[in-house]
């Protein structure tokens, strides 16, 4: 067995800035990624699954991911409330398409 050796550093962190917050969700999928990708607009929507297995869409100043297991990454934001917001819309327009492919 090894033995390990912790080592305590004392770092002063200063002008802290947020870039990016990565948020995550999860979908109830009640449609393919397939259907969904021809209600979305296809100019803020891709979805090439040879390339990549996640639906892309960028609205609401925010990147979504949305893969075929219903989960959900949104990159792009700044703020926790912003993120949340975004979610919602995104949420919103997706249970919208879904509302119409199965009534």
């Amino acid at each position: 067995m090894k033995d390990y050796v912790e080592f305590f550093l004392k770092i002063k962190i200063e002008n802290i800035t947020i870039h990016n917050m990565v948020f995550v969700d999860t979908f109830k999928m009640k449609t393919s990624i397939e259907s969904l990708i021809y209600n979305l607009d296809s100019k803020k929507a891709s979805y090439e699954p040879e390339q990549f297995p996640g639906l892309i869409y960028k609205n609401f100043g925010a990147s979504f991911i949305l893969f075929p297991n219903g989960k959900l990454i949104v990159l792009g934001l700044k703020d926790q409330h912003k993120g949340k917001e975004a979610i919602e819309k995104f949420r919103l327009l997706i249970d919208e398409i879904q509302q119409k492919c199965f009534p």
